[in-house]
């Protein structure tokens, strides 16, 4: 199916009634898509939306950059648009400190947690449903050969753990709900991964640069 849009979509995603929700950064808005007809789902004033993800329960998450290019926030939207809450600065001593530099891409783990990447910075960052910080990670250079990292898509799966394109080192990075690496999925063979996304048979779907699609199963149940 072909679907008519009147700006530029970045980032989509679907929710379980199968509509699909896209964010347009040029007009400040996300859009909902039902029936091949696209209709505003709400407007980010003062904010680049970007990366989305529909959360289990059909709530939207929402990666937005702000229009002065400081810093970025999490948004969540429930079914009808309207915002529930924002993620945007650290906690106690560091209320005034944004979390985020320039975050893109988004995913929620069955605990709640909220994964998110940083390509400028290098690192992921989770986020208790509450804004605390779970963990950071900034790669795993013990293990492996590799000297520097760069995480674009990521997304989660049955056991809670996150999985993270690299397309710097033509890798996914799995590690699990507190941070830690547990292994790397077919090092140096996926080309320049970028999107991602786990189904509910733990199979990983990821984009290449070369214009293909793979499908991964790499855990055992």
């Amino acid at each position: 199916n072909i679907i008519s849009v009147t700006s530029q979509p970045s980032f989509l995603a679907i929710n379980s009634l199968g509509h699909m929700f896209y964010t347009e950064f040029r007009d400040r808005s996300v859009k909902c898509v039902t029936y091949k007809i696209p209709s505003t789902f709400t407007k980010t004033q003062g904010w680049q939306p970007r990366g989305i993800h529909c959360c289990m329960n059909d709530d939207v998450l929402v990666t937005e950059f702000s229009d002065n290019l400081q810093h970025s926030r999490i948004a969540r939207y429930d079914a009808s648009g309207r915002c529930l809450n924002v993620i945007e600065f650290g906690e106690e001593n560091a209320q005034h400190v944004p979390l985020f530099d320039n975050v893109l891409f988004i995913c929620e783990n069955k605990n709640g947690d909220i994964g998110v990447t940083e390509r400028h910075k290098k690192r992921v960052i989770a986020v208790k449903k509450n804004g605390r910080k779970r963990f950071e990670y900034s790669g795993h250079i013990r293990s492996s050969s590799f000297t520097e990292f760069e995480f674009a898509g990521i997304g989660s799966d049955s056991r809670c753990n996150f999985v993270i394109s690299d397309p710097k080192n033509y890798t996914l990075h799995v590690v699990d709900w507190q941070g830690k690496f547990l292994f790397y999925v077919l090092p140096g063979e996926i080309i320049a991964p970028m999107a991602l996304c786990v189904d509910d048979e733990d199979r990983v779907w990821v984009t290449e640069a070369r214009g293909t699609v793979r499908v991964l199963t790499y855990i055992d149940h």
